[in-house]
């Protein structure tokens, strides 16, 4: 387990570490090298959200964590027609391929997107709708993620590790444990001029 936390700290440097040995406890990087038993981790981003655990014994998480579906407030406002999704940027491309964290959960994979532009933009909110018949035959797709709605603009920032306000031309950011097959995947963009654009990706 220890080989995770260190894939964890080296690929997401703002991640927090928990270990469980009858109670929760930090961990801070320096120290993970000299863990010698534990008998469970938890992961999360900067904010206390929860991205990876491995717990069957203690039966609850420390405290300041929660999973994104516990949040009070959810944007469950529509996807927009078909109409108005670009599916054939030629300002933002997305590649997917195999993450390093793959190994220990099969689902995830690694997700980038890079600004081929040269305008800079920042990401809203962004959604997932399933390459379905059904929404082949409607007007607009419709939600399929596990929240029914949209991740917001600090989802995107902490999950793909933007540094900046804004995505730069030619920077590249990624999500190393993505998941989700069959599906689009579809970003509100904003450029700095106001301009807003929907872009979706095939995985």
């Amino acid at each position: 387990m220890i080989d995770v936390l260190l894939n964890y700290k080296e690929n997401y440097p703002d991640c927090i570490i928990y270990i469980y040995q009858n109670e929760w406890e930090r961990i801070e990087s320096d120290y993970i090298n000299d863990l010698i038993k534990f008998e469970a981790y938890l992961i999360t981003l900067k904010d206390g959200q929860i991205i990876d655990y491995q717990d069957e014994i203690s039966g609850c998480f420390p405290e300041n964590t929660y999973y994104i579906e516990d949040r009070e407030e959810f944007d469950n406002s529509e996807l927009p027609y078909f109409s108005k999704i670009i599916f054939h940027s030629n300002n933002v491309i997305c590649t997917h391929s195999f993450s390093i964290f793959s190994k220990y959960n099969k689902r995830h994979y690694k997700t980038c997107l890079q600004n081929k532009g040269n305008k800079s933009f920042k990401v809203n909110r962004f959604a997932v709708f399933n390459n379905s018949i059904f929404n082949k035959i409607r007007k607009r797709p419709v939600h399929s993620s596990y929240l029914n709605g949209w991740f917001l603009s600090q989802d995107f920032k902490m999950w793909y590790q933007q540094k900046g306000e804004w995505i730069m031309p030619n920077e590249k950011v990624c999500d190393m444990t993505n998941w989700g097959n069959s599906c689009f995947w579809i970003y509100e963009i904003e450029y700095k001029s106001g301009e807003i654009e929907f872009v979706a990706f095939k995985k």
